[in-house]
């Protein structure tokens, strides 16, 4: 499942991967395209992502020329 939304509120400084399901083949994907730095894992049995991404202040640095 993808989705897109708004984080609960818009001060993040730095762009974060969390981690919500230990699937260690799309974990290492995702780590290796984006070289997101940050990473939390907070396994949640039940939820419906593999992972979260909060974009902060710093997309440019990870998301630059990605429309």
């Amino acid at each position: 499942m993808l989705s897109f939304g708004n984080a609960d509120k818009f001060v993040y400084m730095k762009t974060v991967l969390i981690i919500r399901n230990m699937n260690p083949e799309k974990v290492e994907t995702i780590k290796k395209f984006l070289l997101i730095p940050h990473i939390y894992r907070q396994i949640k049995v039940d939820s419906l992502y593999d992972f979260v991404i909060i974009v902060g202040k710093d997309y440019k640095k990870y998301f630059n020329g990605i429309e």
